[in-house]
C-alpha cells in the first residue's frame, strides 16, 4: 500500500491528482485514507477544506476493521468506505470508525459524507 501511495502522491507535482475544483487527492500509505482537498475559490469554501474516505474491511469474524489492521492480520473481506466531512454520522451508522475527519461543512457534502 505504501508503494502505491508514494507513486500516486508524486503525480501533479506532489498533489496526487488535481482539477479545477480539487487541489489534491492524497493517499496515506499506512492507513489507506484518501483525503480530497478542495480549491476553495472555485467551490465557494474556505481554503483547503477536505473530505476524507476511510477504507474499512468487513470480515467474516467481525463487523469490520480498518484496512491497515486487516492487512496486518491477514484478514480478508469486503472493502467498504466511510466518508467524512466535518461530520460522519452516515459512516458511523454503517459501523465504520473514521480515521480522520474532513473539514467541509456538512451542508455542502454528499449525504453519505455527513
Amino acid at each position: 500500500m505504501s508503494r502505491v501511495a508514494t507513486t500516486w502522491n508524486a503525480q501533479a507535482g506532489g498533489a496526487g491528482a488535481t482539477s479545477k475544483y480539487v487541489n489534491s487527492v492524497a493517499l496515506d500509505g499506512s492507513t489507506g485514507l484518501i483525503t480530497i482537498t478542495y480549491n476553495g475559490s472555485e467551490v465557494g469554501l474556505s481554503a483547503n477544506q477536505t473530505i476524507t474516505l476511510t477504507p474499512w474491511v468487513r470480515t467474516a469474524s467481525s463487523g469490520g476493521v480498518a484496512l491497515a489492521t486487516a492487512l496486518a492480520s491477514d484478514d480478508t473481506g469486503v472493502l467498504d468506505w466511510g466518508c467524512s466531512s466535518e461530520t460522519n454520522a452516515a459512516a458511523t451508522a454503517q459501523g465504520i470508525t473514521i480515521a480522520t475527519a474532513g473539514s467541509v461543512p456538512s451542508r455542502f457534502a454528499p449525504a453519505s459524507c455527513r
